[in-house]
Order: structure tokens, then sequence, then C-alpha cells
């Protein structure tokens, strides 16, 4: 089968849609050598196992990468002619391009407008409502997806196919060990992230436990962040600034580093797709917190304290079970966690997907 993959997003830093798209096609490669998988990418980026060809100039903006998707790649997409074509993020040409599969990551955009700059989330909804109808088949993370795809876009679900996003197995690294303990947090820093909230509430875990550990951010800075920032001054005026520390993007193997010495991983999500850094903290036997009901809860199952995602007391409650709840406890949870990590790969993930790719290339939509 010749497989077409816009890996116009994946970059040497990848996060989120890059992310996806790195461990899907290595995975997927590597499952089956015998398919041609040719990538559309940046100057200056391959994909290891892809024919991949250069089509956007390197540090394009969105907006300059949403140009070429929409006016350069249908066309060299048709002459390739191949089985399936593959756009891994919510969006692909309104131009003929042949059999597509098109993943569809969340809803955020129509469901927390408020978390997006309006221009930002007003061409997310239009190219997504354009998208999704000429998509032969549509790739969710999770049920939860697939419930707001219906809802928000009349889907019909036989279109839609769930496949979740796969883990990798920690490498074996030395942890993290700064001048004291810590709690984790994973992501870029935006409002959906809720970091507003988990701030506030470690001033209030901290406010009753002076001895509690310290919060580190790891990610690199979004959209919309002045309210993070008001939050960290906030802090300060308690005395607890030195306590908070932004690292910034931080490359996979320090991740795993950082993961591996943390007392906890606090991952209170206003929305999420999927939430792989749930994963990967539970791979790493690191207890969870996060966000109860929708995608969050549905990956952590009961491996994770559950709390409220926009009520503060019940965060900074989640915080204090977290840190502080019995050595059996905290064991028990770390033990599930790795245990549900474990049924989640990305080979996995690539079988399932090829066999969309064989749906998409036989239908007729």
């Amino acid at each position: 089968m010749q497989v077409v993959v816009d890996a116009l997003q994946y970059s040497a830093q990848p996060a989120g849609v890059g992310q996806y798209i790195a461990h899907l096609v290595a995975a997927y490669t590597a499952g089956f050598p015998s398919d041609q998988v040719t990538a559309f990418v940046a100057l200056g980026q391959s994909l290891p196992g892809t024919q991949s060809i250069p089509l956007l100039a390197a540090g394009a903006s969105s907006a300059q990468r949403l140009w070429v998707e929409q006016r350069v790649l249908a066309g060299r997409i048709r002459r390739l002619a191949p089985d399936v074509a593959h756009f891994p993020d919510y969006q692909r040409p309104m131009a003929p391009c042949g059999p597509s599969v098109l993943t569809v990551h969340d809803l955020a955009a129509f469901l927390y407008r408020d978390t997006f700059p309006p221009l930002t989330g007003y061409v997310k909804r239009t190219l997504m409502r354009r998208s999704v109808p000429r998509a032969s088949r549509i790739i969710v993370p999770t049920q939860a997806i697939r419930r707001d795809l219906v809802e928000q876009l009349a889907v019909s679900p036989d279109r839609i196919r769930v496949v979740p996003h796969g883990v990798n197995p920690p490498p074996s690294v030395e942890p993290m060990i700064p001048p004291r303990p810590y709690l984790l947090y994973v992501g870029t820093l935006e409002p959906r992230k809720n970091v507003v909230r988990l701030l506030t509430a470690y001033g209030m875990l901290a406010q009753d436990h002076p001895d509690c550990p310290d919060l580190v951010l790891a990610g690199g800075r979004g959209w919309m962040a002045e309210p993070l920032d008001a939050a960290r001054q906030a802090l300060e005026r308690q005395g607890l600034g030195p306590r908070v520390s932004v690292l910034g993007y931080v490359d996979r193997r320090d991740l795993w580093r950082w993961l591996k010495g943390a007392v906890g991983f606090c991952y209170p999500s206003l929305y999420e797709g999927f939430g792989l850094p749930i994963l990967e903290a539970m791979a790493q036997g690191v207890p969870v917190l996060t966000s109860r009901g929708g995608a969050c809860g549905e990956v952590a199952g009961d491996a994770a304290v559950l709390v409220e995602a926009k009520d503060v007391d019940d965060i900074r409650r989640g915080l204090d079970e977290l840190v502080y709840g019995s050595a059996q406890a905290r064991g028990a949870r770390a033990a599930a966690g790795r245990a549900r990590a474990a049924q989640h790969t990305w080979a996995q993930t690539a079988e399932a997907t090829r066999a969309v790719y064989l749906e998409a290339a036989g239908a007729s939509g």
C-alpha cells in the first residue's frame, strides 16, 4: 500500500501533533515495511523509514503552513496517486486528493472557545467544518472525542474510528535530583491546560503543608499566557516564588528524567483529546492527578487521583491525596498506572491506523 502523510507539523522539537506524527510513522514503517510511506515535511526535516519530501520553508509560521496545505499539497498528492493520504491534524485540502483519513484530536475550538485567540479559534472551526465531510474516514483518539465529534459536527458514527495513542516504554535514565522533592506538570502553558488553577491550588497546599514538594512546569509558553504570569506573581507574594520552576521546552530524554524523579504528576487539564503525558507518567511509575471525565478520565481510569478541573478546592484536595496519601495507596496507584500504560503501544496504534487506511482506500467517499 502507498501512503502519503502530511507531516508539515513535524519538527526537531515536536509537541502535540508533532509527537503523534513521529511516533505513529516510526511504528508504522517498522511494522509494515512493505508499505511505501511518503511524508511531506518542512525543509531540513525527515522521518525515518519514509520518503520525506520538503514542501515548506524551515521555520514557517502556522499561517504559511496552512497556505501550503490548502494551495499546494493536494496537487502534489494527486501526482503521487497514493492509496490513501493521512492528514493528522483536523484539516485537509479542500481540493480533491483521493481517499483520505483525517485525525481529529479534539473539539476544543468548539467547546472551549475562550481558550483560543479569536482568529485562531475561527480558523480551526472553519477548516474542521470543511474538512470533516471530505474525509473518507476519521480517526479520533478516545470515545470522548468520538461523542464530541458526533454532537458538534453531526458526523455519522460509522465514519469514525477510535484509535488510541501509544506510549513508549521509559528509557533507562537516572532521575532528576534537584535540592527539593517536586511535583511535575508537562504541557504547553496555555489556558486549556488549566495551569492557573493548578498554581492556585498549589499555593493553598503550601499554606497547609509548608514542607510540600516544589512544583515544576515543563513545556513551552503558549498563547494567552498572561493569567499564568499573574498566578505566579500571586505565589511570589506568598513567598512561594522560588518553589515554582518553569523549565520551558524539555527534550525527550530529560523529560523522562524529570518524570522518574517526580513525587507526582499533575495534569488537571480542562479538555484533552487523549492526554499522552498521563500515560507517560504512568509508564514511569509516577502517581498521577488528572481531570475527572472526558478524555483524561477515560485514559487514566481508576489509576489516578481524579479531580474536577474547574474546582480549585478539589484540585487542592487531589494534590493533598497525591502527596500525603498512604504509602500503600501510592504504591497501588503506581502499579495500576504501569499496567494501564502497558495496554497502549504505538505498534497497536499503527496496526489500527493501517486498518483505517484500508477502509478509506476502499471507500467511495
